[in-house]
């Protein structure tokens, strides 16, 4: 196997997580996913984040260091943003809508002030595991790729909800929603927090919106929020 070929493994993924998602999800949807990959990457149109970030969450928040999960959507659909980390960007990329929005969010509910070039890369070294319900996209495409990625993701959830101690979901989006819906993550041992997208235009005043939520405020006892 090439180091190209790696990249698309999914027994491969580090921090303790490819052996256990392979066993998962079995042979036959592991090789359909990388297939997948293979012709995605191998295709005319760039598909997002680049081919060795796909996996960089599960790389960046190793299975036993996962405090917090945050699911969203799907990657950027713009060159240059997507880096396999949900909602975030590389250093020195502007915030797209969504991630100012958290941003804010964090400053309204810890009384902080977030850095300029603060990323979320933090979080990660930290315990929360920043995913993606798909974890590629077609550039300029949002959710072109959905469908391909729902056995991964929900693998991802029924590992994570049978872990003994206590995880925090973040659930934002119609998308990382339905996950609960699903009863992939309603597990008594959890705490889970749903609202809207960060993005979604919905009026500040709606109970659903992400500006009337407080994710971080309500969990900031569970989970080391800062950013630097």
């Amino acid at each position: 196997m090439t180091e190209q070929d790696k990249d698309g493994a999914i027994e491969s993924i580090g921090g303790g997580w490819g052996t256990v998602l392979a066993a998962r999800l079995g042979e036959s949807r592991c090789r359909s996913l990388e297939d997948f990959l293979a012709d995605a990457w191998a295709g005319q149109a760039p598909v997002y984040p680049s081919r060795s970030h796909v996996f960089a969450a599960f790389d960046a928040t190793p299975l036993d260091s996962v405090r917090a999960v945050i699911l969203g959507q799907d990657p950027y659909p713009t060159e240059g943003q997507a880096c396999g980390l949900a909602f975030a960007v590389p250093v020195g990329v502007d915030r797209p809508l969504s991630l100012r929005r958290i941003v804010s969010k964090i400053e309204e509910d810890l009384s902080c002030q977030v850095p300029a070039q603060a990323t979320l890369e933090t979080w990660a070294r930290n315990g929360v595991l920043l995913l993606n319900t798909s974890l590629t996209v077609e550039a300029g495409k949002s959710n072109s790729h959905r469908g391909r990625w729902r056995s991964f993701t929900q693998a991802v959830l029924e590992v994570l909800a049978e872990q003994p101690r206590q995880i925090v979901f973040l659930l934002w989006g119609a998308d990382a929603r339905n996950k609960r819906r699903r009863r992939l993550i309603d597990n008594g041992r959890h705490i889970i927090l749903e609202s809207a997208h960060p993005a979604a235009r919905l009026s500040a005043m709606d109970p659903d919106s992400f500006a009337c939520s407080h994710p971080f405020r309500d969990t900031k006892d569970l989970v080391d929020w800062t950013l630097d």
